[in-house]
């Protein structure tokens, strides 16, 4: 929709635009998965509100038992109901810009305050200012990319499990983790009670339209999810 807006707002065809804002796959899903699509035999039948199968397929993935795998639509959906099952009004969050600006508007719009710790010249985190923050400020979550949007630099294991040391939630999306040469952390989960690790099919997949994401969470914390 948004191309036919732009290609009678610019009298350009809708094809010849380019969109860049979204970071959308511009090549799209393999052939076998636009096959795959095109054949479902009960698209008019709603689905399984447990996404057993998917998350079987996920867990088998990634290793992980499907206890600790939660679908969502989109991770933005999970983004939200993370903070609405962790956060009440007034409670803060902790957010490393520049980042992707989801993170601050769902805190705004369940009413959370956002503490900034600005990552560094080479676009880094500021551990001793994470450090700092969560100590005076008492946030709830710290939300992390890595690879970070829009920069694509990474967290090392160590800078992370100094953060996990912390008395905060942390929230990892790996939205971009196979664009780059980083293992995913999801296995993480099942020794660190305070880490979530979000992941979605938008880029990896090619399949942003179809808002299928999924995450990585403690048994302790997706009970409530």
């Amino acid at each position: 929709a948004l191309r036919e807006v732009l290609s009678a707002r610019l009298g350009r065809k809708p094809e010849d635009i380019i969109k860049l804002d979204a970071n959308e796959n511009p090549y799209g899903p393999p052939p076998e998965v636009a096959a795959a699509l095109g054949n479902l035999k009960f698209p008019y039948v709603y689905p399984d509100p447990e996404s057993r199968h998917l998350r079987a397929a996920l867990a088998e993935d990634s290793g992980l038992e499907t206890e600790h795998i939660l679908v969502g639509c989109g991770a933005d959906e999970l983004i939200d109901l993370i903070m609405r099952c962790v956060l009440e009004p007034g409670d803060k969050i902790v957010d490393c810009p520049p980042t992707f600006t989801m993170y601050e508007f769902d805190a705004s719009v369940n009413a959370a305050l956002v503490i900034k710790v600005p990552r560094l010249p080479d676009f880094s985190l500021d551990i001793a200012n994470i450090v700092k923050m969560v100590e005076q400020e008492k946030p709830k979550c710290i939300f992390l990319t890595s690879p970070n949007n829009p920069d694509g630099s990474v967290i090392n294991n160590e800078d992370l499990l100094k953060i996990l040391d912390l008395p905060v939630l942390v929230v990892l999306d790996e939205a971009y983790v196979e664009f780059s040469s980083l293992q995913s952390r999801m296995t993480w989960v099942k020794k660190h009670d305070n880490l979530i690790v979000l992941r979605t099919f938008s880029k990896r997949a090619g399949l942003a339209g179809l808002r299928v994401g999924y995450g990585a969470f403690p048994l302790s914390i997706i009970e409530y999810l």
